[in-house]
């Protein structure tokens, strides 16, 4: 779908999702107001059951998952997803409903964090990409360093094959395209999911630790927030959107989710640069070879038509004619 006079193409254009009339207020702990999906898995609660203690809760629905053990549970946050002071309240009502049943965060459990994309352009969307890939390293270690080479949240950094099919999804022009074959090809257990962006209508983080603690909630919230605020504002280039990350200070960037003394180490700093970078490079070469091969698909067959061979004609001096 083209762009249209009222401005680009955004995700919600193309879904039959469409954005509830939930209204989100800002909140002191929480950045913006702009909407995130919340899944927590844990194991160990039975006694949520054995004692009749149907969960009864606002913002959450409490589901079996067969994927965990002992009694596993997932909590999902109802609806269309929450931000601002609802984020607040949400996590603050999960804490309060599991602080005294014991659960057990295993190293089944996990949380997933997914922001809602549907306000965002194509451009937003592979920005958002790059921004993940520059700071990968950075968020598994603020979110469990203990989580990067699990199985079920494989990072861009150990999957080459990712970076090949990110890189192909930035070759498109056409938003349909792009969460067509995102959709298409993504791997689900990788620790963001795009195979999700055409249905749900959001980027999935699935490296967070588990956790029902409200303030790792949010600040954990927060920084995929972050990801989606840098992309909302930058209006550069990509190459030059790198430079800017790498140029702020990582507590502005990630404003309400790092400490003062965070730091963003000169070796998480370097591994990023270089994996934003190929994906802008290669997908920069799959396009061009795309170009490269509709123009000469485009070229008459006569411009490469070689004169025939006279086989029976002889020069002067008697040699056999060439062409």
């Amino acid at each position: 779908m083209p762009d249209s006079d009222a401005g680009p193409v955004i995700v919600e254009d193309l879904l039959r999702r469409r954005s509830s009339k939930l209204v989100c207020y800002e909140h002191p702990l929480v950045l913006g107001t702009d909407r995130v999906g919340i899944e927590i898995e844990l194991e160990n609660l039975e006694g949520m059951f054995r004692y009749g203690r149907s969960p009864n809760l606002v913002y959450w629905n409490a589901v079996g998952d067969g994927s965990l053990r002992n009694h596993g549970v997932e909590f999902i946050t109802r609806g269309d997803g929450v931000g601002g002071d609802v984020l607040y309240s949400a996590a603050i009502e999960v804490q309060e409903f599991l602080k005294n049943l014991n659960p057990d965060p295993s190293w089944r459990c996990s949380t997933h964090i997914h922001v809602d994309i549907r306000d965002l352009n194509l451009e937003q969307l592979k920005l958002f990409i790059i921004a993940y890939a520059y700071f990968e390293r950075f968020i598994f270690k603020e979110c469990g360093w203990g989580r990067y080479k699990n199985n079920f949240c494989v990072p861009l950094g150990l999957a080459q094959d990712q970076i090949e099919t990110v890189s192909t999804l930035f070759q498109y022009d056409d938003l349909s395209a792009f969460l067509r074959h995102a959709r298409d090809t993504w791997p689900k257990y990788t620790a963001i999911n795009l195979g999700v962006a055409d249905s749900l209508g959001t980027f999935e983080f699935r490296m967070p630790q588990p956790t029902y603690n409200a303030v790792e909630l949010i600040k954990t919230s927060n920084r995929f927030l972050a990801l989606k605020r840098m992309s909302k504002e930058w209006t550069g280039e990509p190459v030059g959107f790198i430079e800017y990350l790498a140029s702020t200070d990582i507590r502005l960037l990630f404003q309400k989710s790092v400490g003062r003394a965070t730091v963003f180490k000169d070796e998480d700093r370097c591994f990023g640069f270089g994996l934003a970078r190929d994906i802008i490079a290669i997908g920069a070469l799959k396009r061009k070879s795309i170009l490269l091969n509709n123009e000469f698909s485009n070229v008459s067959e006569s411009h490469f038509e070689l004169p025939e061979w006279d086989h029976d004609e002889e020069s002067d001096d008697g040699d056999t004619a060439q062409w």
